[in-house]
């Protein structure tokens, strides 16, 4: 959507969180601006609401697209409540953050409600048939499909460019997620790492937000394999970089594993089952991110609990068991799969704008 409009000569202001403001600014086109918006503060803190609200309500917009599928009545609802534009669009939001009465009344809101497939469950398809109903309205033709990055701009070459750290070539580990419980434990990452080496000589580079350190930091210990740790030290707008010339991901259900699939890198997600298919696995028809995604889960029969875990014995803060069953053979069964025969690989195309 924000190509159809960059060629229409129409400016854009895109709202998402800060660490993802400065990983999105090279991917996307001039027109473009970011405001990055901390969810948790609009909603707690009235100040900081205003404040938001205050810069958003100085433009009158010819419209306002809301791309989340599972909206909020405090947050996404509010803020097409109170920002004007001359068209609100929204989907058809799902009952996971909200009740059917908070969705009727968020509803009063937009002029306009796309309806997603009843049968649809992956998130990356809702938001395409929003794109295409968007789209069509704009130019009279609907043409949303996902696309593999080709070139990425953005990020200063210096002493923590990926070309002047590795001669060789390097695998990315991502260990975070959005919550401990989502996290496959950092022993096996290590173990994973020390396997790996009997498989391929590319170099383990953990890498992350700052708050993932320590955990980072836990699997350096664990692991025998001399293993890179820039956990919290690649710039955002770098990142992109790092991913792209990296032979393979390694990561959990996070924002850097789609990142990867964007990137056109071979990906392996290690994916519990409280949301199955809604983010991972990506789905038949949604190549070509799809072609170099690979995952790794343990099905079990309360798979699609909303992440209501029912295991008593579950310790708080551990991994839920659907994670925590999930095999270090398992992961590297998955990443054999995209290691060449000869446990080597040429290196990853220098494209427009990387290293």
């Amino acid at each position: 959507m924000a190509a159809v409009a960059d060629d229409r000569g129409w400016a854009v202001d895109l709202l998402c969180n800060q660490a993802a403001s400065r990983v999105l600014q090279p991917l996307l086109p001039a027109s473009v601006r970011l405001i990055p918006v901390d969810r948790n503060g609009f909603v707690t803190r009235p100040w900081y609401r205003l404040r938001v609200l205050r810069q958003l309500c100085r433009t009158r917009y010819a419209s306002l697209v809301q791309l989340g599928w599972s909206r909020d009545l405090l947050w996404l609802d509010a803020l097409a409540a109170i920002v004007p534009a001359d068209e609100k669009i929204a989907l058809e939001s799902d009952l996971r953050n909200q009740s059917s009465f908070q969705r009727l009344l968020g509803d009063l809101f937009y002029t306009r409600k796309v309806v997603v497939p009843p049968d649809a469950v992956f998130h990356g398809n809702a938001n395409r048939v929003l794109a295409e109903a968007v789209i069509a309205q704009w130019t009279g033709t609907a043409t949303a499909r996902p696309t593999v990055m080709t070139g990425v701009a953005g990020g200063k070459d210096d002493n923590l460019s990926p070309h002047t750290i590795f001669k060789d070539h390097y695998y990315l580990i991502f260990p975070g997620a959005s919550t401990a419980t989502k996290r496959w434990p950092a022993e096996r990452f290590a173990e994973l790492i020390d396997r790996l080496g009997e498989y391929t000589s590319w170099q383990p580079v953990l890498a992350g937000a700052p708050t993932e350190t320590e955990i980072a930091h836990r699997i350096v210990q664990s692991a025998s394999t001399k293993v890179t740790n820039l956990a919290g030290r690649i710039p955002p707008d770098a990142l992109m970089r790092w991913i792209q010339r990296a032979q393979c991901l390694i990561g959990n259900d996070s924002g850097p594993a789609h990142l990867g699939a964007l990137a056109g890198t071979p990906v392996v997600a290690v994916v519990g089952g409280g949301d199955f298919g809604r983010f991972f696995p990506y789905p038949k028809d949604y190549s070509p991110l799809r072609d170099t995604v690979v995952t790794a889960y343990r099905a079990l029969p309360c798979y699609g609990c909303q992440w209501t875990c029912s295991h008593p014995e579950r310790r708080n803060g551990t991994a839920f068991p659907c994670i925590d069953q999930i095999t270090v053979q398992q992961v590297l069964d998955a990443v054999k799969t995209i290691i060449p025969a000869d446990g080597n690989a040429g290196p990853r195309p220098i494209q427009d704008g990387i290293r």
